[in-house]
């Protein structure tokens, strides 16, 4: 009887042996490992970064190399001669295996499917005992490749296992008679996500004019670290993005013969808060830098196309790009309406807004809703200002201006219920209800959900020995997951690492790395810590010290009795026996607002956090976008809205200004409502799913909303976003912390001893750590020193009215006297001149010797001996948990939306004696967890 047996590494000793207990292993799972093959075997990782086309992954090469590590070798035996005498000798793969791995012979050439019976192969004849083959995984388990992209936007978990399959051997007759001979057991390896633990070899940043701060910063602390290279992204290769955390998500994927990395390229068209039309980010430096030996690049969710019917009946297919940019032109009809809506509530009092359009419902009505702006517009310029008219004149031109972008992209049908979407190369007219399902797909596919920032890893535990996968996801009004479903099934797919989903919908970028990290606690012994945002206590910090500062001020202190920010009176909080100084000295606000052009976009918009336009409205008396509206403000605090040249505000902001501008326009405070419904619930569902996890909060004031009790009954209506820096949104790194510099309150030790010892009284479980806080441990810290960087910034002019006249918006931060202005409320016993001079005297390289702040960034050191209480917190944390720690400035970022941990990436290296994932039980199915009032994913849904 003729006989045939299958031959690979079943034991995975690395090494195809063709032993009998090698053999014996075959039908045991995980049977043989197959490893994608979507590295680039023939190149070393670079240790530099240039601009260079795409590397053509192994998998997609012509002819297969002999050297090719990722190939399992295969061996068919012929076990009873006489040699082969005709028929068919087949190899049978099952469901999506037969569509992502391949078959080559011992020359590295394609072993075909049959025609019509795709999952089989077609082997030659063995002219010898043993036929040499060689297998190929093609992607990953979970892999869009090989599904269709759906206009469903649930994610709705299967059965089938993308991991395991079985391999069956036959043979067929000239009858078509099927013969099994063998069959055996394979897996294709899943990609791991390793934890914040894991030793850190490379770290990425990229090299921008405007995060030289960040970078030099980052350097510092690696250079005290040690061993971790340093890799920067040039600006012409990072084609002015920096958010590196968010393009792509590093992993590792583990075979017989070890690991490799494995970089999961997601599918980003933003660059800074700006959505691109096409690859004019990071996107092309994931492709250009990373494919080398044993690293792996997946580009599967670039690579997707949605096929759907047009009005006509006929079949679109656009590709993910196309879709993404079809999402952009799509998404201004929405921004407009939320725009408009604006604009109108500040002109008509009487206008009460509809948020909850529909995507053709929220197209149709924007006409209307200009018409009404304008009639708005001209009932406000009658008797206004030169100035405001100009202002409503603006706002007007720009208002007009986007519908006209807005009616070119996506115009209406010559019938009703229908829209003409510019897509591809041409226009696909759609109906009302096919539009809203495809700008709903869509707005999923380009979230920033679906970037990596949203995707963190809890460490191994007992019941998760490879560690969790923690993302930022809920389901929007029972109708939609706010995470891409293909990213959720990958996740889910890799099937041993359960995941743990939270909400993260109620902010304005939508990332878990804004709200929680977890670290080692090395202070244990063992063990880690979750470290989440917590707004109630930056605001029991910013409460204490105000109480503090106003305990010691006589009773008639105009600060004393009810405060109110004014636009004639000192803002300074520099008075009595506890001064304190204001956040955020020397940084500065972005406003980008060009105007509307013929090309291809309506610019994206970037204003200032409400808080600081709350502010400027309050010093001003008025509303700021009417300057004549209110009274004197001789402060330089303003806000100049809508279109323009770039500018930048000046940031610093009293404690009692923050704890007055934070309130809605009812009174209630933001951050307690912030922390009580969101951030509260979150400690309690993370302490449920990491029992033996310690969880520590750290401060972090989120931004003003206008209304929450509106927020409280329509959850998806507003949003928000950290307005101090997101001291969670850390980057860990072999034991250290790199956390944002918070820039908050500062003052005298003995007084920040009061003020953090009476707020980790009411803090559980961290009372003990006030033991701590002494004279000895703020110098021994650095505490005791004010460090800030600055770079020069001309004043900023507007020029408004038909004669021309000039106001300024912002003074400016060009001399030392601006500069000593803006730390005079750290020297409250000190004259202005004496600022001055103690300034120079410890920063004399960064003046000229006229007294001019010199051009470039600069890193001051100011001698004011206050302590701030931000950073006095975040260090209590970090010697409480064993873990050093590094402040590292993140002003650019977080301007932007971010801070270090989205600026940066790294690659990490597996910790010896993590087992191998096939001795690992598979994660349990999605389902929901129950628990208080709140339902948190295990293992998502």
């Amino acid at each position: 009887m003729r006989d045939f047996e299958l031959h690979a590494d079943f034991d995975r000793d690395g090494r195809l042996q063709g032993t009998p207990a090698e053999r014996a292993a075959r039908t045991r799972e995980p049977g043989a490992v197959l490893v994608a093959n979507l590295d680039r075997d023939a190149r070393r990782l670079p240790d530099r970064v240039d601009r260079g086309p795409a590397i053509t992954l192994d998998a997609s090469q012509p002819i297969r190399s002999a050297g090719d590590d990722e190939l399992l070798p295969l061996r068919v035996r012929l076990t009873s001669p006489p040699p082969w005498a005709g028929g068919q000798l087949l190899l049978r793969l099952p469901g999506i295996h037969a569509v992502r791995v391949r078959v080559f012979d011992s020359q590295g050439v394609i072993v075909p499917s049959g025609l019509g019976t795709p999952r089989e192969r077609q082997l030659p004849p063995p002219g010898a005992p043993d036929l040499e083959l060689r297998l190929e995984a093609r992607t990953f388990p979970g892999s869009p490749y090989g599904h269709a992209l759906l206009l469903d936007t649930l994610f709705q978990p299967d059965a089938e296992d993308e991991v395991g399959f079985e391999l069956e051997l036959l043979t067929r007759d000239a009858a078509g008679r099927d013969t099994l001979h063998d069959r055996a057991r394979l897996s294709t390896a899943p990609v791991l996500f390793l934890d914040n633990g894991a030793r850190v070899t490379r770290l990425y940043i990229c090299d921008l004019p405007d995060n030289q701060p960040s970078l030099t910063d980052v350097r510092a602390a690696l250079t005290a670290i040690g061993g971790v290279e340093l890799v920067t992204v040039p600006a012409d290769v990072a084609n002015s993005d920096s958010w590196l955390q968010d393009q792509f998500q590093p992993g590792i994927v583990a075979g017989a013969d070890g690991w490799r990395h494995a970089i999961i390229h997601l599918p980003r068209m933003r660059s800074n808060f700006v959505q691109t039309q096409g690859g004019q980010n990071l996107a092309q430096f994931v492709r250009s830098h990373f494919p080398a030996r044993n690293v792996a690049v997946m580009n599967d969710f670039w690579d997707r196309h949605l096929v759907f019917d047009d009005a006509a009946g006929r079949r679109a297919d656009l590709r993910l790009p196309d879709l993404l940019v079809l999402g952009n032109r799509m998404g201004r009809a929405t921004a407009l309406l939320r725009h408009y809506n604006r604009l109108l509530s500040r002109l008509d009092r009487t206008w009460r807004p509809n948020l909850e359009l529909t995507w053709s419902e929220a197209r149709v009505s924007l006409p209307g809703l200009l018409a009404r702006l304008q009639r708005a517009i001209r009932e406000a310029r009658r008797g206004a200002s030169d100035e405001w008219g100009a202002t409503l004149e603006a706002t007007e031109r720009d208002a007009t201006e986007r519908l006209r972008h807005v009616e070119r992209d996506a115009p209406l049908g010559a019938d009703a219920d229908r829209f003409q979407l510019r897509a591809g190369a041409g226009t696909i007219e759609v109906t009302g209800e096919r539009a809203d399902e495809l700008f709903a797909r869509i707005h999923q596919l380009r979230d920033s959900s679906n970037y990596g920032g949203n995707i963190e890893v809890a460490p191994p535990t007992p019941g998760a020995p490879l560690g969790t996968i923690v993302v930022g996801n809920t389901r929007i009004q029972g109708a939609s997951d706010f995470v891409d479903p293909d990213l959720l099934r990958f996740l889910h797919k890799q099937r041993k690492q359960p995941v743990v989903q939270f909400d993260t919908t109620w902010l304005d970028v939508g990332h878990i790395d804004e709200l929680l990290t977890f670290v080692p606690n090395r202070g244990a012994g063992q063990g880690f810590a979750a470290l989440r945002a917590s707004s109630g206590l930056a605001l029991r910090i910013l409460h204490a010290a105000a109480e503090r500062f106003l305990a010691g001020l006589p009773i008639e202190h105009p600060m004393r009795g009810g405060f109110r920010p004014s636009g004639v009176m000192s803002r300074l909080t520099d008075d009595g026996p506890a001064p304190v100084t204001r956040m955020l000295r020397g940084k500065l606000w972005s406003h980008v607002h060009p105007r509307p052009t013929d090309a291809e976009s309506a610019p994206d918009i970037l204003e200032p956090p409400r808080i600081y336009q709350a502010l400027a409205q309050a010093l001003n008396g008025g509303d700021p976008e009417a300057p004549d509206s209110g009274m004197i403000n001789i402060h330089d605090i303003r806000f100049w809205p809508g279109e323009g040249p770039e500018r930048a505000y000046p940031a610093d902001i009293s404690v009692l200004e923050a704890i007055y501008c934070e309130r809605d326009d009812r009174g209630v405070s933001v951050n307690d409502f912030v922390e009580r419904t969101f951030l509260e619930p979150l400690a309690r569902q993370v302490a449920a799913a990491f029992p033996s996890a310690r969880l520590l909060p750290l401060p972090v004031l989120f931004d003003r909303v206008s209304d929450t009790a509106e927020w409280e009954r329509r959850r998806w209506s507003f949003s928000t976003s950290a307005f101090t820096p997101d001291v969670v949104n850390m980057q860990v790194v072999n034991g250290r912390l790199l956390v944002p510099r918070p820039y908050g309150p500062r003052m005298r030790p003995a007084d920040s001893t009061a003020v953090l010892t009476a707020v980790l009284r009411e803090t559980d479980g961290l009372a003990g750590l006030a033991r701590r806080l002494n004279p000895r441990f703020y110098s021994r810290h650095g505490l005791d020193t004010t460090t800030i960087w600055l770079r020069r910034q001309d004043a900023v002019y507007r020029t408004v009215s038909a004669i021309g006249t000039v106001r300024t918006v912002f003074g400016g931060l060009t001399t030392l006297t601006d500069v000593a202005q803006l730390f005079r409320d750290g020297f409250p016993d000190l004259t202005l001149r004496q600022v001055e001079q103690r300034i120079r005297q410890h920063n004399p390289a960064h003046f000229s010797a006229d007294g001019r702040l010199k051009p470039g960034w600069r890193l001051l050191r100011v001698p004011e001996g206050t302590v701030d209480l931000f950073e006095a917190y975040i260090r209590l944390v970090a010697d409480e948990l064993g873990m050093g720690l590094h402040f590292v400035d993140s002003w650019f970022y977080h301007t932007h939306f971010g801070e270090i941990h989205c600026g940066t990436n790294v690659l990490r290296v597996p910790a010896r004696g993590l087992p191998n994932w096939w001795d690992v039980p598979d994660a349990p199915l999605p389902g929901a967890v129950e628990m208080e009032d709140e339902v948190i994913e295990a293992g998502g849904r």
